[in-house]
């Protein structure tokens, strides 16, 4: 009897220590997916809209086609101001994500 009682007890033990591992795993996976988003850097002149969209806070994909469309039209971008040339993308938006924008111009070929 003193055997299956100890056995039910170890078995619980290793249950709630499993899931709780699992619990924090997850926990950490989260935690690190969303600190790379907010990390994440933009080539400015090689993205498209849609990358553009899910890097940038405050710009959906009007804004991001609006900006894809400005640098086909204009050429690339080569600092922040030329980036508020864009209709709809003013001082605010571009001070909020100027770490994350960068501006690696494409050589032509």
């Amino acid at each position: 009897m003193r055997t299956r009682i100890f056995h039910a007890i170890a078995f619980s033990a290793a249950l709630l220590t499993t899931t709780s591992l699992s619990v924090i795993a997850k926990d950490a996976d989260i935690d690190s997916s969303t600190a790379s988003s907010s990390q994440q850097t933009i080539q400015i002149n090689q993205a498209s809209a849609e990358e553009i969209a899910d890097a940038l806070e405050g710009v959906g994909m009007n804004k991001a086609q609006a900006i894809v469309d400005y640098r086909n039209m204009y050429g690339p971008f080569t600092s922040l101001a030329t980036l508020e040339a864009v209709k709809g993308i003013g001082v605010k938006t571009v001070e909020a994500n100027s770490a994350k924008i960068a501006f690696d111009v494409p050589i032509k070929k």
